[in-house]
């Protein structure tokens, strides 16, 4: 399950920078559509917006999350190779 998919309106959901900070907003309750990722309200004067996605999120409401590891290029070439091999190609 994809960690957007666990957030809901009002959730405190911290996300990390570019910079490699930590920074903690709530959901604006603005969802995109396609669950992909969820705008946050990090405060200030004005509410200054940040995005949240599968690949920033770190914690929601203070739990640690850990997205699912994709598997890479190299081991599902490994897989085919070796099914390959059991079937005597």
């Amino acid at each position: 399950m994809k960690l957007s998919h666990q957030v809901r309106h009002g959730d405190r959901v911290t996300i990390r920078t570019p910079q490699g900070q930590e920074a903690t907003g709530r959901v604006n309750g603005l969802l995109i559509t396609r669950g992909s990722h969820c705008v946050l309200n990090m405060g200030g004067k004005h509410g200054r917006p940040a995005i949240a996605s599968d690949e920033n999120i770190v914690s929601i409401n203070g739990r640690r999350v850990y997205a699912t590891p994709q598997p890479t290029r190299s081991a599902e070439r490994a897989a085919e190779a070796s099914w390959l091999e059991g079937m005597g190609v």
